[in-house]
């Protein structure tokens, strides 16, 4: 199988590139998503199960995010619980964490101790 590639790197209004992820969104629901540029085209049909790979960067007067979906031959789900994208701040439990690997530690100089 030949491979058929399109590519686009530029700045959008935020409007044009919500219409794109609404467009992804609902070609990922129904099956099917065309991608095009000027006269070229690909058509991806997603399969039951995605590999999802994104990152989230904040630096000094940027911001950056990447998500890249892919699929292919079938394979069983690895969830992970600990991922979240939401439109509000999460709340993080830093005290409890804290407290929680204090206790480890205690937990494993005792153990060497014994």
């Amino acid at each position: 199988m030949s491979k058929n590639e399109i590519t686009f790197k530029g700045r959008l209004e935020k409007k044009q590139a919500l219409e794109y992820l609404t467009e992804l969104v609902n070609g990922m629901a129904s099956g099917q998503v065309f991608v095009q540029n000027g006269d070229r085209y690909v058509s991806l049909t997603p399969g039951r199960l995605v590999d999802v790979e994104i990152e989230a960067v904040e630096k000094k007067g940027k911001e950056k995010l990447s998500i890249e979906l892919s699929w292919g031959i079938e394979s069983e789900p690895e969830l992970d619980s600990s991922l979240k994208i939401t439109t509000s701040e999460p709340e993080v439990r830093v005290e409890e964490e804290v407290e929680e690997a204090s206790e480890e530690a205690s937990e494993e100089q005792q153990s060497k101790t014994e």
